[in-house]
């Protein structure tokens, strides 16, 4: 048996332990050993199988994340130990004010949050938690990854449960690194070398807008969706391998976004087909909007997508969207109550004019002509409603009215009433 849970020293007499193993999110690793009365549960991320869906229309899902839960038990007997608590000292902050999941926690949840946060990166091993309750260290670890995407070099953890006499008399945390201290070192080095090098042409009198926008567009066009990218639940995937998927593309954009100041939280749960998935909550000149930047990425498609040529390569539809939106596709995992978005101030399509309320000839025009001087190979423009969208797609496409917009002899589109989008090709 592993005597690595803890400094222990051997007392007399002898007792009979049980250890449990059980995971809290994806897959078993059956290397922990038990003391005394205690129990190990460990709790482990895994990379993500995942299948894609257009992300020109109504996106279905990207990704699917297996989950298992099991439990293996063995009866042992071991010599009575007193164990002696590793009891770390919170020194500094854990969080600060773009600390989202911290400030939906209560004070009990918190102070298990920072001797969780303080514990991963100290890199201490089986430090006592100020809890006897396994679920608010669950409910606590999911906080702290919530709230630090600069935390990469961490892909699970497991606690110690100590009994004596039946009772249970105290709980110890254990991250599950996937890079040693020194590695880990060496890779901070090289991300803020990248994050710094991204923001630096960020212009100074760039508005939060923009500067969402700038990080979104980045990401998007500096990085490959590739399931099988290395690291792509984590940053390492955007910043230093430029391929990834849900998790880095999400984690990337709250990094890039808390840097400048903007809060931004990440998200997780399924969506439309149950997959799971990963997107952000954002704080825009004092409003909340959801982002889903991997669906932004037009590189995520399927086959039926790659056949519309003339797509841009960046898709904005769920650009700083309505809780109603985003909630028609994505469902967020219970962790900490979310906000509730309604504004569409800072909506992309609202922010650039291509927001269409009413069928006006003149701004259909100005989308048009606008597109066209920028070269663009299609427009794209959302409704506000669905009515409104009804009536716009039959004036342009029913009674061909875009040809009064189009130099075009034939007309090739992507009419999506979910989203209340039309997008027409230029050339």
């Amino acid at each position: 048996m592993k005597k690595q849970l803890g400094i222990l020293a051997i007392s007399t007499a002898i007792l009979l332990g049980l250890v449990g193993y059980a995971y809290y999110q994806k897959e078993l690793n059956n290397d922990v050993a038990s003391v005394d009365n205690l129990t190990v549960y460990e709790y482990s991320i895994t990379e993500e199988s995942e299948t894609v869906m257009s992300s020109e229309s109504t996106a279905e899902e990207e990704e699917t994340e297996e989950k298992t839960v099991e439990t293996t038990e063995s009866e042992i007997t071991e010599e009575t130990e007193t164990e002696i608590e590793n009891v770390i000292k919170i020194d500094g902050a854990t969080h600060d004010s773009l600390s989202y999941a911290y400030q939906k926690i209560n004070e009990d949840e918190r102070a298990v949050y920072d001797v969780i946060y303080t514990a991963i990166v100290s890199f201490e091993e089986n430090v006592t938690v100020p809890t006897l309750e396994p679920e608010v260290i669950e409910k606590a670890f999911n906080c702290v990854m919530m709230d630090h995407p600069e935390i990469f070099y961490v892909n699970g953890y497991r606690f110690t449960k100590y009994t004596r006499g039946g009772e249970l008399k105290r709980l110890a945390f254990s991250a599950s690194y996937c890079y040693s201290e020194s590695e880990a070192e060496k890779l901070k080095k090289d991300i803020n070398a990248a994050v710094d090098a991204i923001l630096a042409n960020v212009y100074p009198g760039a508005t939060e807008y923009q500067k969402i926008k700038y990080a979104y567009d980045i990401i998007v066009l500096e990085t490959e969706y590739d399931v099988n990218s290395a690291d792509n639940q984590n940053i390492i995937s955007v910043l230093i391998n430029k391929k990834s998927v849900c998790q880095g593309y999400a984690k990337t954009l709250q990094l890039l976004l808390n840097r400048m100041g903007i809060p931004c939280t990440l998200v997780t749960g399924t969506v439309s087909n149950g997959e799971s998935h990963a997107w952000n909550a954002i704080m825009a000149d004092g409003q909340w909007y959801y982002a889903d930047v991997t669906w932004g990425d037009s590189s995520y498609k399927s086959a039926d997508a790659n056949k519309v040529d003339y797509a841009p390569p960046v898709n904005y539809d769920y650009l700083l969207v309505t809780s109603p939106e985003i909630s028609s596709t994505h469902t967020a995992e219970d962790i900490v109550e979310l906000p509730y978005a309604q504004a569409i101030d800072d909506n992309y399509y609202v922010k650039e004019g291509l927001y269409v309320t009413t069928y006006n000839p003149e701004q259909i025009k100005a989308i048009f002509d606008y597109a066209r001087a920028l070269g663009q190979k299609s427009v794209s423009f959302k409704c506000s409603d669905p009515l409104v969208y009804n009536q716009v797609r039959a004036e342009l496409i029913d009674n061909q009215k875009v040809f009064d917009y189009l130099v075009v002899r034939q007309i090739r589109y992507v009419d999506d009433a979910n989203m209340r989008k039309l997008m027409f090709a230029l050339q």
